[in-house]
């Protein structure tokens, strides 16, 4: 038995608790010190690539968020390759596109497909991302905190989500190492795209980066909803991969994160697949689309409910969905999220009102709860 004295206040621990509190530090320890030098094999092989001159039409793609070539990056794609077309650019002057998934390297089957992704991100991209004439990145990417890209290099941050519904990056976080680490790769960045004016000065914050490096142009994914053609492709290409759903209703369950994993893996023991199935009948099948960064392994996989959290074009799981369920507000977008709260909030004072009960503090309240919640 080990005894630890603090403050004159004796303390018991057993020698395994004591040894176990030993191991959990140094586990943090050891997992903090491989992420550094982890960065730091990165900025090695950048630095290797800032030998080379800068290739103007070089185009590197990097999705830092989730799985496959999708959403902003996807859209970005498209439209230079749709731009260059449109002007007839010779095709030896026309862009060549480098695309690198970190959820796609990192998850290869077998020993050499590990040490494939391994040698993909910390070697090859690190130099053709030094060497690429435009960077495009979809979330924060902490290598590039250690590494210094020429001014020829335009790294482009496109983020993966719109608007700005509550607060998110550097005021969020609460590891002071991983902010200060995140806030100095943020300095990389030399355009970012946001939706709208108003939102501005919560992008500057959650960024740390000068309003001169801010551009108000909308976001490509957005483009998508208003593209027939677009998602008539998303519709079928979706149907492609899963025709056993084809003539089928389908309900959507996306939610978002929750603050810890046992918080996301609660998420679905409240979702009763089995008594929508019965509700519902043999008609309709749920698709469920957790967020990548945060899956869960409790999800229920059978021919009535489809695990979608690794299934990369996100967009098309809208546009084949009859009934979407989620509390994720970047989903329904500002619009639908703004109609629905003054919908609710509004239908909440009917309520209060042809009820009879007085306004007082509590149906003030009650109308706060309903706004906020909605």
């Amino acid at each position: 038995m080990v005894k630890i004295t603090e403050g004159g206040i004796v303390t018991k621990y057993y020698m395994a608790d004591f040894l176990l509190w030993i191991y959990d530090g140094l586990e943090e320890r050891v997992k903090e010190n491989m992420k550094k030098l982890g960065y730091l094999l990165f900025a090695f092989f950048f630095l290797i690539g800032r030998i080379f001159p800068v290739k103007q039409k070089k185009v590197v793609l990097f999705n830092g968020h989730n799985y496959g070539l999708n959403g902003n990056l996807l859209e970005i794609k498209r439209a230079m390759e749709q731009q260059q077309s449109q002007q007839k650019v010779p095709k030896g002057s026309r862009f060549t596109f480098l695309f690198f998934s970190k959820h796609d390297l990192f998850s290869l089957a077998g020993l050499l497909g590990k040490i494939r992704g391994a040698v993909s991100f910390f070697v090859v991209l690190p130099i053709q991302m030094a060497t690429a004439g435009r960077v495009f990145l979809n979330d924060n990417f902490l290598p590039f905190g250690y590494c210094r890209p020429s001014k020829d290099t335009q790294v482009v941050q496109l983020w993966h989500g719109a608007g700005a519904f509550k607060k998110f990056g550097l005021p969020v976080e609460r590891d002071e190492e991983v902010k200060r680490q995140v806030k100095r790769a943020n300095t990389r960045i030399t355009h970012l795209f946001i939706t709208s004016k108003q939102v501005l000065p919560f992008y500057q914050e959650a960024f740390g980066i000068k309003k001169e490096h801010i551009y108000v142009t909308g976001i490509p994914i957005t483009d998508v909803y208003f593209d027939e053609e677009k998602k008539k492709q998303g519709r079928e290409e979706f149907y492609r991969q899963y025709p056993q759903l084809e003539g089928k209703k389908l309900l959507l369950y996306t939610p978002t994160f929750r603050n810890t994993e046992e918080e996301n893996i609660g998420i679905m023991e409240h979702f009763d697949v089995k008594k929508i199935h019965q509700v519902l009948g043999s008609s309709w099948v749920i698709l469920v689309k957790f967020h990548p960064k945060y899956p869960v392994s409790n999800i229920t996989e059978n021919s009535f409910c489809y695990n979608m959290t690794n299934y990369s074009q996100m967009t098309s799981l809208y546009f084949v969905s009859d009934l979407l369920i989620t509390d994720y507000v970047s989903i329904g977008g500002p619009g639908a999220a703004l109609v629905n709260a003054g919908l609710v909030t509004m239908i909440s004072i009917c309520i209060i009102k042809f009820s009879g009960d007085p306004f007082n503090g509590f149906t003030i309240v009650e109308m706060g709860l309903m706004a906020g919640f909605s």
